[in-house]
């Protein structure tokens, strides 16, 4: 039923950005110059696919700091007409199988909108630190320790 890609790098991604501007762009009212950054070169990119049309995406990249290894996930994604599926879920379900097999993991971080934080704790996420303002909506960083 679902097909899902994995991309490295910013090669390939099309579908993903087209998701993205749909959702981030279009319908929340994002400004472009923060849609695409270094983060998508780094990155991989989960696309996932229904009936060959992409419905849903996300992205995942490592970021390291003295103290531990922590990947975050990004850009999480799903077209309107898919929501209330369970793609969303499927998405992050997916990523962090992923981010489970690699050895060098103790953190999982993203920066959620604040209304759907309840989403990501279902997932195993917790709020850390105060809600902020990004491009004028509540978000609030999560997190979940692996190891």
């Amino acid at each position: 039923m679902y097909r899902v890609d994995w991309k490295k790098g910013n090669k390939d991604i099309e579908d993903s950005y087209l998701i993205r501007r749909q959702v981030f762009l279009v319908e929340r009212g994002f400004p472009m110059a923060d849609e695409s950054d270094e983060k998508d070169i780094n990155g991989e990119h989960i696309i996932i696919y229904f009936n060959d049309q992409a419905v849903g995406t996300a992205r995942v990249f490592r970021e390291i700091n003295s103290e531990e290894s922590i990947y975050v996930i990004g850009r999480v994604a799903v077209l309107d007409g898919y929501r209330k599926k369970g793609i969303g879920k499927f998405i992050i379900t997916k990523i962090l199988e992923y981010l489970e097999e690699k050895k060098d993991i103790k953190k999982i971080k993203l920066h959620s909108v604040y209304n759907v934080q309840n989403f990501y704790k279902k997932h195993g996420f917790k709020p850390i630190g105060e809600k902020y303002i990004d491009d004028g909506q509540d978000h609030i960083v999560m997190e979940k320790n692996i190891k």
